[in-house]
Parts: C-alpha cells; structure tokens; sequence
C-alpha cells in the first residue's frame, strides 16, 4: 500500500498552469477557515467542468480539493465532496475508461491517507461500489488498484465484519480473508463455525481462488490420526480440493461425483454447500453436478433425491 499512496501524492502535487487559478482560491479560503463556502465553491466549479465534458480537469480538481480538505483534518467535508462527485460521474456522459484508473487512484490515496474519511455508516464505500456497477468498471481495474483490500481492512478497522469478509474474499490476501472470518464468525457454535470455514473455502474455490483456498482450509484441519477430529464437512472440501488440483491426471468428473455421494450426510446439513458444489461444478467441469428443479429450490427435495437426479 505504501508505494501505491506514494506515486498517488507525488501526481497530486502536479497541476497544469490552466488550474492553478483553482488552487489559490481554495488556498483562500482555508486562509479564512471557511470550509463550508469551499466546499460550495469546489462543487459548483466541478458542475461546470463536467457540463463541459473534460474528465481530466474534473479528477484533477477533484483531487486537489479532496486533498486539501483532508489536510486540513475537513474529513466530513472530503467525504461529502467525494459522495457527491461520485454521483455527479455516475450521472454523467463521461464513459468509465476515460475516468476510471485516476478515480479510482484518487479514492485509494484519499482513503489511505485519511481513512477518517471511511465512516462507520459506509457511505462513501457504498456509493463508489454503486457507482462501479452503475459505469460497469472492470472488476480487474478494482483489484489491481487493491481497492478491495482497501476497503476491506478499513472495515475490519471499524468492526464492520460482513462488510471486509465480502471484500476479502475478492482479494488474493490470505492474512485479510483470516482476520475477516475471524471477526465475522467470534460467536459462532463450534459446528457453524466448521460449516462457515467450508463455505468459504467452497466461495474461494468457485472464484478459481484455489490456493488461497487450499491455505485457508489447511489452518482449519487437524492432520493427526486420518484426520479423524475434524467435522466431516472440513474433510470433504479438503478432498474436494485434491480432486480439482488433479483434474488433469485422470481425476474425471465421477470421482467429483463420488465424493458428493460420500459426504451426502454432512452436506445435506446445509443448503448453501449444493450452491457452491454446482458453481465448482461448472467451473471447473462445465456442467452442473445437481440438477435443481423448483420442488428441490424451496427446500421440497432433500440432498439424497437431488443425488438422484445427476446428469
């Protein structure tokens, strides 16, 4: 994170003669202490850069004022002039692959240098994610700016579990997706504990996340005596593991097949394994393991009839 926020400041120092204009009037009024009138004056400067359609002025003052705003310890107001400009680009005609690597730069170095802009509430998380969605950024332009690491450990900052074990889980950091599942699963009974593991070893490795996945459920085994101690359902997406890594050296679609009917009984405790077993399926397979008709989607058809049904 370090070199990222680094190279981030060193361009935020750098403005074209054309914006230094900008520059001295927010200097101003930081002079006078008169955050509010600034904060108006930058939104309403923003509005007419955008009208004009020139993405690179906009981010660049975007910066600079989210920047100043943030040094002079004005968090609120950062985080009010990045929520707003964020919907103000969302509404906008300015298409994602013209504004999305230095937005997403500006977020990563605000939110690293200042994380007080991060609040508890996560308004400006939520808002840059529907904004994602909204412009359809590439999810690759997401991880490479490590924008899901980000955010996920200011959410474990602030306890906020579900919300960083969602995100770690779209990381490849294997130290940030133990500390989520730790957080998000404290209180849970020894067996949802187990069962909340497997899930999410099962969510890593329909991600294509293997080794990660692999680490993970490796710290939740007891190796001694066959593995005996462990839940069964551990034990299975252990094998699991070993079949999809040998794939290719005869491991087919049958020994997949096989297991499932070994391990019916601790997998029928849990609806959400056959979710996860049918998305490995075709991931890795190209076909889907368990063929779900709408009696077995409302629960009306237990694991041993849906077995049944194997195409």
């Amino acid at each position: 994170m370090e070199s990222l926020s680094n190279s981030i400041s060193n361009q935020s120092l750098i403005l074209p003669e054309s914006l230094l204009s900008y520059k001295d009037k927010y200097e101003e009024f930081i002079k006078s202490g008169n955050y509010y009138n600034m904060l108006l004056s930058v939104k309403t400067d923003l509005r007419k850069i955008c009208r004009k359609a020139n993405s690179e002025d906009y981010l660049q003052i975007l910066n600079l004022a989210a920047d100043l705003f943030g040094k002079n310890n004005e968090l609120d107001s950062c985080r009010t002039l990045l929520i707003e400009s964020l919907e103000e680009l969302e509404k906008s005609n300015l298409p994602a692959d013209k504004i999305q690597e230095k937005l997403i730069t500006i977020i990563s170095y605000i939110l690293n240098k200042y994380s007080g802009v991060f609040d508890e509430n996560l308004t400006l998380m939520t808002k840059f994610f529907v904004f994602c969605d909204v412009k359809k950024i590439d999810e690759k332009v997401l991880f490479e700016k490590q924008i899901y690491e980000l955010f996920s450990k200011l959410s474990l900052n602030i306890e906020n579990y579900m919300s960083a074990y969602k995100l770690a889980l779209k990381t490849n950091d294997e130290d940030i997706i133990q500390k989520a599942v730790g957080g998000l699963s404290k209180n849970f009974f020894p067996t949802e504990k187990e069962y909340f593991h497997a899930r999410t070893a099962l969510e890593l490795i329909s991600k294509n996340n293997m080794e990660i996945a692999k680490k993970f459920l490796i710290s939740k085994i007891d190796f001694n005596e066959n593995m005996q101690n462990n839940n069964p359902i551990l034990n299975f997406v252990y094998l699991l593991i070993f079949i999809l890594e040998n794939k290719k050296k005869n491991m087919q679609f049958e020994h997949f097949e096989t297991l499932i009917r070994k391990y019916q009984i601790p997998i029928e405790l849990d609806s959400q394994i056959i979710k996860y077993l049918n998305l490995i399926s075709k991931t890795f397979y190209e076909r889907q393991i368990i063929k779900e008709d709408d009696e077995a989607k409302k629960g009306g058809m237990n694991l041993g009839n849906l077995l049944k049904m194997f195409g």
